[in-house]
């Protein structure tokens, strides 16, 4: 990319800086910072809302929003060599081309940014996988007590068996679930929250992600959607069809799923991706620290700090009360 300094619309992406990008993809620490990932997000939210900026040697991937500019990337804010005040040029950049008071870099790995708003946001649970996960169900049982073997007996009562699925099955599978999820009753799923459905069907279409599937039979009831980038496995999404709640297929995917899914692969660790839970907690081996930036520090920044951290003192009170996520939209105990 050179000394080139530019903010491009999706559309019009010079072949150049999609070379370079796509070259970049082996040192991509999620599959968020991906080419493909920018391009799945594009066909779901539409082109004309996606942006991409380079700056000495830096590029970063935007989605914009009314009020402000969101960086696509989670963990790294941009991909290339960020040096000192770079990020903010870059930044401030992006607000001139696109006419917004704030660019936001939302769950970042370092608050060590010069000239931007900086915050911290709740830690992400992870499961370091130095023994292949072999150490994960003592740790649950110890965490979790008599209930973690009833509810992997009560899996294999009902019958249920895993297995990964791919291509359009994968597609007609994830949609039969999130359907059929809590998430559908109080607005939270994949189809109500700004084209989540289109982006991962966008993705599995493009074998940027992974599906392993509980089933009943031939029904699909309980799903783990997982990215891989180098030696890191994110747990992005799961879901479960409320009708087999009782069967604990969620807990099972992401307890002894885990383990049948990545246990003969060798990796630096599982991201749970997200902030903490009551499910995460007795699964988890550490957590890693997350932050937001925005550029300008200024009344926007401020506004967008207080209500990202409005939202995390919700989660973090829910948490502390031993509540599941579900009762944050639904009000009622898990």
């Amino acid at each position: 990319m050179g000394a080139v300094s530019a903010v491009y619309r999706w559309a019009d992406l010079p072949e150049p800086v999609r070379e370079w990008w796509a070259g970049a993809d082996g040192v991509a620490t999620a599959v968020q910072q991906t080419l493909g990932y920018a391009d799945a997000f594009a066909a779901a939210i539409g082109s004309h809302r996606v942006h991409v900026a380079v700056h000495r040697g830096l590029l970063g991937a935007f989605r914009l929003d009314v009020g402000r500019a969101s960086c696509v990337f989670v963990g790294r804010p941009v991909l290339g060599d960020l040096r000192e005040s770079s990020l903010c040029e870059l930044a401030e950049l992006v607000g001139t081309a696109v006419e917004v008071p704030v660019v936001y870099f939302p769950h970042v790995a370092s608050a060590a940014a010069s000239g931007l708003a900086s915050w911290r946001r709740l830690d992400s649970p992870i499961v370091t996988w130095a023994d292949r996960g072999r150490d994960l169900p003592d740790r649950v049982r110890r965490r979790y007590g008599s209930r973690a073997d009833r509810q992997w007996r009560r899996f294999e009562t009902a019958g249920l068996t895993a297995a990964p699925v791919s291509g359009a099955e994968a597609i007609s599978v994830l949609d039969t679930i999130e359907r059929r999820s809590w998430k559908a009753a109080c607005g939270q799923s994949m189809h109500d929250r700004d084209q989540q459905f289109e982006l991962y069907s966008g993705l599995l279409d493009r074998n940027l992600v992974t599906l392993d599937v509980v089933w009943h039979g031939r029904r699909p009831v309980a799903y783990r959607l997982d990215a891989r980038t180098g030696r890191t496995v994110a747990c992005v999404k799961w879901s479960f069809d409320e009708d087999y709640r009782r069967c604990s297929p969620g807990f099972s995917l992401l307890t002894r799923g885990l383990v049948c899914r990545w246990g003969a692969v060798e990796l630096d660790r599982i991201d749970l991706f997200g902030s903490p839970d009551t499910l995460k907690d007795v699964v988890a081996s550490g957590a890693v620290p997350r932050y937001d930036l925005a550029w300008p520090p200024g009344p926007a920044a401020a506004a967008l700090c207080a209500e990202r951290s409005a939202f995390d003192r919700a989660a973090r009170d829910n948490h502390v009360a031993r509540r599941g996520v579900r009762y944050l939209y639904q009000g009622s105990a898990p």
